[in-house]
């Protein structure tokens, strides 16, 4: 008789310490547990779902340790939104309490998005790749978005910023190199062959005949360049402010 009560007693203090320990869950193991890879969105440009097993349909106080992202818990998903495309983010990390204050600590690695194709994402990655020869970072392409998404900026403001950066003169050394990624930056496209020349000889007058820098003369074709319509084209389909009035 006394051996099962202490027994159920042992139980009830099991129970309670089990309730305490902090739930910890690894994206590694829910797939190998559920094998459910295929209920992961891992292909979104800027968004990433999982499902994870026996999560609160209430909580609070919900916080990655990823900046400026949106993160809900829906239809037993993490859902992680306004991520940045082509990436692979590593050592995610999402908590939250349930509606008991248990508190939920789950880890996820391997998190990639794909290459944009919402226009306003492709426009400041695409200014990136072609203005400065990389991916954006995380915080880098937030920042720029962010500033362009709440006409903070212009596109002209931000395409200038890009091609007169120290960053922009040192991947690009020679006049060719930077009007062919001027090119790229601000049509979006390759040069032809007779807007190239065009280019070059108005960047060789500037320099030879007017005695403009490098630098100085390179701004002077940017200032240009961006009349075009397909510049303006470009900005109009991203929704983002051309110029200030």
């Amino acid at each position: 008789m006394y051996f099962f009560r202490d027994l159920k007693k042992i139980f009830f203090v099991i129970i309670l310490v089990f309730l305490q320990i902090i739930f910890v869950v690894n994206s590694q193991v829910v797939f190998s547990l559920n094998n459910s890879r295929q209920s992961v969105s891992r292909y979104f440009e800027d968004k990433f779902e999982i499902t994870v097993p026996a999560l609160p349909t209430e909580y609070d106080n919900l916080s990655s340790n990823l900046e400026d992202v949106s993160i809900e818990i829906k239809d037993g998903k993490i859902i992680i939104s306004d991520l940045v495309p082509d990436q692979v983010y590593n050592d995610v990390k999402i908590t939250f309490n349930d509606n008991l204050g248990r508190k939920y600590e789950l880890e996820f690695d391997n998190v990639i998005t794909s290459q944009p194709v919402k226009p306003d994402n492709k426009f400041v990655y695409d200014a990136y790749g072609n203005g400065l020869g990389r991916k954006p970072d995380h915080l880098g392409f937030k920042y720029w978005y962010n500033r362009l998404d709440s006409f903070d900026i212009t596109a002209v403001d931000f395409i200038m910023e890009m091609v007169t950066s120290d960053e922009f003169n040192s991947v690009y050394k020679t006049a060719d190199e930077k009007i062919k990624a001027l090119y790229k930056t601000i049509v979006g496209r390759e040069a032809e062959e007779e807007g190239f020349i065009y280019w070059m000889l108005e960047f060789s007058i500037l320099v030879d005949d007017m005695g403009l820098t490098d630098r100085q003369a390179i701004l002077e074709l940017v200032k240009r360049m961006i009349m075009s319509d397909e510049f303006k084209d470009l900005v109009e389909e991203a929704g983002f402010l051309y110029i200030r009035e």
